[in-house]
């Protein structure tokens, strides 16, 4: 037995012969052992599965296998559709050099394989389309999706890839030899720094032996002037009594007078 709920309004009952068939909606009747005409039920089947919601059957995804090819290669295109059990919706696929595909998608993943003959970018679309075909008609896939996809000629990229790498390279040359002064310079100022330092330490070094030695002349300075504090004073020196000369008339003798002092008997 075939149920079918359809949103429709009642189909009328044609009668004819075959097996029971059960068509559903709104009002509808269900007929007994008279079914509906072959032509009749068909089109109406269809009109009900087109009439169907298909706010659940969606376009998802738009995936490439790669995204550079050369001219004359064959890439894959995926698209992912979200489906309930038994939906389908219809999908157009424009790959952007005048062709068109149109899918009838029954899976949620539809594969196309493509290529392009001339270089160039090329912008894929895949857009909801309505799609008669009888009872295998389907109501246009919700969102739309784009990719991007480069046809490159081989030698001409091949030319400005080595462009790139030379480029490239002697950039890399370039940054090897700045990175090699700046190191030169930072050795040069390591060594400045260390001399620099060495002669601190040795600045310092004469300036504490220079201290030392001030501190030991002042330590001598203070050490003698204690000694002269402590000492007594030493008394006046005695003086010897003084001969004096005195000159008197010459003797005949020619000898002289010498007075010694107070007490003398010369």
């Amino acid at each position: 037995m075939l149920s079918i709920t359809c949103p429709l309004a009642p189909f009328p009952v044609v009668p004819g012969r075959g097996r029971t068939t059960h068509v559903v909606g709104p009002g509808a009747q269900t007929t007994g052992r008279r079914g509906l005409a072959a032509g009749a039920g068909l089109a109406w089947l269809t009109l009900c599965l087109a009439a169907l919601p298909a706010q659940a059957q969606q376009l998802v995804g738009l995936r490439l296998d790669r995204n550079r090819v050369v001219p004359a290669e064959f890439f894959e295109l995926a698209i992912d559709l979200s489906l309930p059990p038994g939906g389908r919706c219809g999908v157009q696929v424009q790959f952007g050099d005048g062709e068109q595909r149109d899918i009838n998608a029954e899976r949620r993943l539809e594969l196309q394989y493509k290529k392009f003959e001339r270089p160039g970018r090329y912008t894929i679309r895949a857009v909801g389309q309505r799609l008669s075909r009888g009872l295998f008609s389907a109501e246009p896939c919700g969102n739309q999706l784009s990719v991007t996809i480069d046809v490159v000629d081989s030698v001409a990229q091949a030319n400005r890839d080595y462009e790139r790498d030379a480029r490239l390279r002697q950039r890399e040359v370039e940054l090897e030899r700045r990175a090699g002064a700046l190191n030169a310079r930072e050795d040069q100022l390591s060594q400045r720094e260390a001399e620099a330092q060495a002669r601190h330490q040795d600045a310092g070094k004469k300036l504490e032996l220079q201290q030392q030695r001030v501190a030991a002349r002042e330590a001598q300075l203070a050490a003698k002037i204690a000694a002269v504090g402590a000492a007594p004073s030493p008394a006046a020196p005695v003086m010897p009594p003084t001969a004096v000369i005195k000159a008197s008339a010459p003797r005949k003798d020619n000898a002289l007078s010498v007075w010694t002092g107070p007490g003398s008997g010369k």
